[in-house]
């Protein structure tokens, strides 16, 4: 026959069992110090516990998480306080920017965007898009329909005269 003391440990391992991993959402973000608090339901809230980034040594990765987002909290032993978010899981308030096999795609709310399909790539940057370096093109540059390598100039005169403007 089982006694009470057991009963307590076995409600105990149970109740550690089931902590292991939980479902929730972001309730709280802190950017600064790369942490989270996760609702877990009803009024549960976990403290403040790390998000797994893509990379965190030489090469490093930050993209703090939405409030809303949802997680999932590993908790070594149950124990939330020791607990890891999972991020990335998607759901009806976070659908995947894009559907089809091959197609990688990153969005930000600003209306960012950087697409990789069929071996090319697509950028979007409404706020407008700064290089720091020099930029080597082996092919040709299209600037509102103006070809660099194909375009011809009018109004060539030999010497030092300026030519005319790109002709379309």
């Amino acid at each position: 026959m089982m006694q009470v003391g057991d009963r307590r440990a076995l409600g105990e391992t149970d109740r550690r069992i089931a902590r292991l991993i939980q479902f929730g959402t972001i309730a709280e973000v802190d950017p600064a110090q790369a942490r989270i608090r996760v609702s877990l339901g009803g009024e549960a809230v976990s403290g403040w516990v790390p998000w797994v980034a893509g990379r965190a040594g030489d090469v490093r990765v930050f993209s703090a998480p939405s409030v809303g987002e949802q997680v999932m909290l590993l908790s070594p032993s149950g124990n939330s306080g020791q607990g890891v978010a999972l991020l990335g899981l998607y759901s009806g308030a976070g659908q995947p920017p894009a559907s089809e096999a091959g197609v990688t795609r990153v969005e930000l709310p600003e209306g960012v965007s950087l697409e990789i399909r069929d071996g090319a790539v697509s950028l979007a940057a409404p706020g407008g898009l700064r290089i720091t370096g020099d930029v080597t093109v082996e092919g040709d540059v299209v600037a509102d329909g103006v070809s660099l390598k194909n375009h011809r100039h009018g109004g060539i005169a030999r010497g030092g005269a300026l030519t005319d403007p790109p002709a379309s």
